[in-house]
């Protein structure tokens, strides 16, 4: 594990976007997110996963594991939609995967983040929380 770092800019407006919504554990989740850290990162050619650091001291949430996986994502400097993955585990914020940077140009571009249609909005964004 590497010294924890900020997230990037386009990271945190990804990983705000996810965390968007009027559930308790959206909440929580975001008071998590306001002390969290990123402890290392992956690069692919299919995009990046970011481990998330959360302090211990901040309460776990429950359920303790699920994904949020409502936004998709544009760069101005590729090609295709991208999604933005969220992992809870144990009840903290664990990792952020972003996909399908498949034709990256090496400009740095913010993120034009939108809720994915095809999740309904049934239940504000937070399928796996109430849909499951």
């Amino acid at each position: 594990m590497t010294e924890p770092r900020r997230f990037t800019e386009v990271e945190r407006h990804l990983l705000d976007a996810l965390l968007a919504g009027d559930h308790p554990v959206l909440h929580a989740l975001r008071r998590q997110a306001r002390v969290a850290t990123t402890s290392d990162r992956f690069f692919s050619g299919g995009g990046v996963d970011v481990e998330i650091h959360v302090p211990r001291a901040e309460p776990a949430v429950r359920p303790t594991a699920f994904t949020l996986s409502d936004v998709a994502f544009e760069l101005e400097s590729t090609e295709n939609w991208g999604q933005a993955l969220l992992f809870v585990r144990d009840g903290f914020l664990a990792r952020l995967t972003l996909s399908n940077w498949t034709a990256h140009t090496g400009r740095r571009r913010r993120a034009n983040a939108r809720r994915d249609p095809r999740h309904g909005g049934s239940c504000a964004g937070v399928g796996c929380l109430t849909c499951a």
